[in-house]
């Protein structure tokens, strides 16, 4: 794995952890759990989507990406619907492919924009790697992907301080069918659905 240097073996608990700490401690992202998407808490939410890849019975790993500005353009977009209702072909894209593809969406994306205009000194991603085909599907921190490939495109490439980590599971090339149901099935809670129909 070229541009990414080792730290540790890291268990999913402590992954989810760091995903808590980031996001699911922040008001804007609990209100998207529960008015947006239907679930209780923010916890439900993103254990959902955890859970369909079975990602407490992998093993993680922790790395440092080296080289982030030129790496992380580079990585495929997670099977979220919001993000790939922008392409034909779904799950085959790049952050780079969005801001090329896409300029209009991502510049009336102001989570994209507010980041890259004032992006964090500590970074955590989350991410699938399939070894065969050597390609990184980013299954957390797709905002900031998109700002760091926005700021890429438009000359100015992020200045980080530190460089950022990924927690990194392996998927084998027939495990790609897990993304595609996962697309389809969505984010909603769809138990919460039918309860008010």
């Amino acid at each position: 794995m070229e541009n990414f240097k080792f730290i540790r073996d890291i268990g999913w608990d402590e992954v989810f952890q760091h995903w808590h700490e980031r996001e699911g401690s922040r008001e804007e992202w609990q209100k998207v759990a529960t008015e947006v998407k239907g679930y209780p808490d923010w916890q439900s939410w993103r254990k959902a989507s955890a859970d369909f890849i079975g990602a407490e019975g992998r093993n993680w790993k922790l790395y440092e990406i080296l080289n982030p500005n030129e790496v992380m353009p580079k990585f495929l977009i997670g099977p979220w619907q919001n993000w790939q209702k922008n392409f034909q072909e779904k799950n085959k894209h790049t952050f780079e492919d969005l801001i090329r593809m896409c300029p209009d969406w991502v510049n009336a994306n102001g989570k994209i924009q507010q980041i890259k205009n004032n992006f964090p000194e500590q970074n955590e991603f989350i991410g699938i790697y399939f070894k065969e085909s050597g390609k990184f599907v980013l299954f957390e921190g797709t905002h900031r992907a998109s700002a760091i490939a926005q700021a890429v495109a438009e000359g100015k490439p992020i200045e980080f301080k530190n460089n950022p980590i990924i927690a990194v599971t392996e998927f084998s090339e027939e495990e790609a069918e897990l993304l595609r149901k996962k697309l389809e099935r969505g984010t909603q809670n769809i138990s919460n659905i039918k309860s008010q129909i």
